[in-house]
């Protein structure tokens, strides 16, 4: 998580530090943004909000193989 207050500190030029709470970082946002903060869905595009570009399955490939050799 470090690597993600290193960006917010040199984009905005404070100390992380200073704040208390997410409110008071949604506050200095806003303020620095000018606008208010907007909540968006992040499983929009191609990649899912786990980083995965394709779409993972759990799969019981014992029970698969089983099934496929009982006949």
């Amino acid at each position: 998580m470090v690597k993600k207050t290193v960006i917010f500190e040199s984009r905005f030029g404070v100390d992380i530090n200073q704040f208390s709470s997410t409110q008071e970082i949604d506050e200095f946002l806003e303020k620095k943004l000018g606008r208010k903060l907007r909540v968006v869905r992040l499983d929009q595009g191609v990649v899912d909000d786990t980083g995965n570009v394709f779409m993972l399955s759990d799969y019981d490939i014992d029970r698969i193989i089983d099934e496929e050799l009982k006949d």
